[in-house]
């Protein structure tokens, strides 16, 4: 690993001030510079309810759930600068309406990230199509997961927008781990049918750990992904190139409410 390289976890699951900090430290020590703190919401955390004819609670500022320790933001890289830590809203989505929330409520304008889980392929194709989602998450430890073919991976790309896989249920027991591991390979074959070698960079690679002793170096992650079958140029780009991509194109679409946040502050 070369010093100049600079890796990125964009999912860090964030449950506490506490646990984040010690994500971060962890972090740092595997050599990665740049994390992503996710807070997953639920309907509750999009709750519209509002007197008759006021308007008020929507237009009102909404706390962010996420709250860092001040020691938090002195943490350094591998790179001998400061971690660079963003704030991301992850959301499970098994209703169309929710996407209206993402454009409309005000607690989704306080994060620099937004992913969606969609629940099936009709909810995916919205996804794709949303301008409020950056990331989509796909779930390959279950068994019945959505199908990512090609022609979505070309609208990704054309739309800015990233799946994203986390290992850590790579880490769980072993029906867990078959399970993902044959997804994983499935996946690949979708995204590059008849082995024809290019595989879209629309891909990345997270943790998505809530423990610190479930994170991965970038070295492990490169075995991991030849169990996956991923090809040696792709498993390069998954938490370098792409997933700094994944963060630019997200930060891009909100500086022009407000500028990127490069160190959290609150």
């Amino acid at each position: 690993m070369s010093s100049a390289e600079s890796f990125t976890d964009l999912h860090l699951t964030y449950i506490d001030e506490p646990s984040a900090h010690q994500l971060i430290l962890q972090a740092a020590a595997l050599g990665y510079s740049v994390v992503v703190l996710t807070y997953t919401a639920f309907s509750d955390d999009f709750s519209m309810a509002k007197p008759k004819g006021d308007k008020s609670t929507l237009k009102a500022a909404s706390p962010n759930p996420i709250v860092l320790l001040p020691e938090s933001l002195t943490v350094n890289s591998c790179l001998g600068t400061p971690m660079k830590i963003f704030r991301r809203l992850s959301v499970p989505v098994a209703d169309p309406r929710v996407y209206h929330h993402l454009a409309n409520h005000p607690l989704c304008k306080t994060f620099d990230v937004v992913s969606v889980a969609p629940s099936d392929e009709r909810l995916l194709q919205q996804a794709l199509d949303d301008v409020n989602v950056d990331i989509i998450e796909l779930d390959l430890g279950a068994k019945h997961t959505i199908n990512v073919k090609r022609k979505h991976a070309r609208q990704a790309q054309a739309n800015g927008k990233f799946f994203e896989v986390c290992y850590r249920t790579a880490l769980g027991g072993a029906d867990t781990r078959g399970i993902f591991f044959a997804n994983c390979r499935r996946l690949l074959g979708d995204l590059n049918p008849g082995d024809c070698g290019k595989v879209p960079d629309v891909v990345v690679l997270s943790s998505g750990a809530a423990d610190a002793s479930l994170m991965r170096s970038p070295l492990e992650l490169g075995f991991l992904c030849e169990l996956f079958g991923f090809p040696r140029p792709f498993q390069q780009h998954l938490n370098t190139q792409t997933a700094r991509q994944a963060l630019e194109s997200a930060l891009a679409k909100r500086r022009t409410a407000r500028n990127a946040i490069q160190i959290i502050l609150e």
